[in-house]
């Protein structure tokens, strides 16, 4: 099996450590920006702390602090899943799955519990 997709194991590395590497830009570079309207936005990249304040100073302007706040809450709570359950046929499809493994994949959940349960007793 290993054979068929020599590549994978490899991928599947490369996927593992960029986020790894998220995850870690995430706990150790998070911080917040007090915009001039009161509003505080909370992003991740990498920066030198100044002091202990919480709001820490920037050279950002407002929009780019406004992308990177979506661009970091994005990343985990929205597209991420979307794309991987619209993108899971065609690469199971590009990798050449059999077909019953397709089959079993995507059937719903809910239809093969009740296609094991016996008819009701009367």
């Amino acid at each position: 099996m290993l054979s068929a997709f020599p590549y994978r194991l490899t991928i599947a590395r490369l996927l593992l450590g960029l986020h790894l590497l998220m995850l870690i830009n995430g706990v150790v570079f998070q911080h917040s920006h007090r915009l001039a309207d009161g509003t505080v936005v909370s992003h991740a990249h990498p920066y030198i702390p100044v002091g202990d304040d919480p709001y820490q100073p920037n050279n950002h302007t407002q929009q780019e602090i406004i992308w990177l706040d979506s661009l970091s809450h994005l990343l985990y709570t929205d597209w991420q899943p979307s794309l991987f359950v619209l993108l899971l046929p065609v690469v199971l499809s590009l990798l050449s799955v059999p077909p019953l493994f397709r089959a079993s994949v995507f059937k719903p959940a809910t239809l093969a519990v009740f296609l094991l349960r016996g008819p009701p007793v009367a």
